[in-house]
């Protein structure tokens, strides 16, 4: 079953108040949807304002298409004509669905494991091996959320809401278009396990994420879920990493040559930064309870 919420789980969560119609039957819960091409009949729709296109200029079609109600931001007026029709208003849409996907990701309790990544090159080495060895041993209970590179907000955030209740490990790579969408997500994920790239540092420190590297990387670590924070590093990015050691109140675990991991030549294959690699990806798969030499085994038939 994925994400349902009630009218009234709506309202407490999103702190929305009912602007017209009548409120559902209080056991009625429904799946959210933001595309009115896509909705179930008796789901939610979620007016996201956006680049081309505005939601709330869909309401009518939410409706005839048989939706439970809508989820607006506020406003003076509705184009709608159902007068029962619900209309539950919030003062932003995109924070409102990121509280409902924050809600869930409780709700299930999975591991998630977060990923810095690149904007300009999505599923990045480490999230590709992490989803290899994530997949390979935890099957169905394995959720696989695309990069925000590849989806906009509100789709990434519809995904998050698409994990089923079976679930109980999550990867994610975090490739923020601003500092808002980062803090958006970061909120929404409340990630387990962090790996910090070098080239996902780069990208956030050459401005990937409208900001400063070092607000955008507290902004990622001051969001971790507090039952378990680890953040791993390939490589010390500069002494910037080192200001967050005495206030992160979690691990932190950083690559270091001196003590490289044993990793057959065939799969290196002459790319040392393959070795870097591989060490987030084990470190990240020894958090979760896995035996080294069978991750190592996974990657090695995967590269060989």
């Amino acid at each position: 079953m994925v994400a349902t919420f009630t009218a009234e789980e709506i309202l407490e969560i999103t702190t929305g108040r009912l602007a017209q119609g009548m409120m559902p039957d209080e056991s009625a819960a429904a799946e959210l949807c933001i595309d009115t091409r896509e909705i179930k009949e008796g789901s939610w729709f979620v007016a996201l304002p956006g680049e081309r296109f505005d939601g709330h200029d869909f309401l009518g079609d939410a409706f005839s298409a048989g939706a439970m109600g809508c989820i607006v931001s506020e406003r003076g007026s509705y184009p709608i004509a159902g007068s029962s029709f619900p209309l539950i208003a919030v003062d932003d849409t995109l924070k409102a669905l990121k509280s409902l996907a924050r809600n869930w990701r409780r709700r299930l309790n999975p591991t998630v494991v977060a990923i810095t990544g690149r904007k300009q090159q999505p599923f990045g080495i480490v999230t590709q091996l992490m989803a290899r060895v994530m997949s390979s041993n935890f099957g169905e209970q394995f959720h696989f959320l695309p990069p925000t590179a590849v989806l906009p907000a509100g789709e990434a955030l519809i995904c998050l809401l698409s994990m089923d209740e079976t679930a109980r490990y999550c990867l994610f790579e975090l490739t923020p278009r601003s500092m808002d969408e980062l803090s958006l997500f970061c909120s929404a994920l409340t990630a387990n396990i962090l790996v910090i790239t070098d080239e996902g540092y780069r990208d956030l420190k050459a401005g990937a994420a409208g900001g400063d590297a070092i607000e955008a990387l507290g902004e990622v670590l001051a969001n971790m879920d507090t039952r378990r924070r680890l953040a791993i590093a390939e490589d010390p990015p500069g002494s910037e990493l080192q200001k967050f050691v005495p206030y992160f109140p979690g691990r932190l675990e950083v690559f270091s040559r001196s003590q490289p991991i044993p990793v057959p030549s065939s799969v290196l294959m002459e790319n040392s930064e393959l070795e870097q690699h591989l060490w987030c990806a084990l470190t990240a798969a020894r958090e979760m309870g896995l035996e080294e030499a069978e991750v190592l085994s996974l990657l090695s038939m995967e590269n060989a």
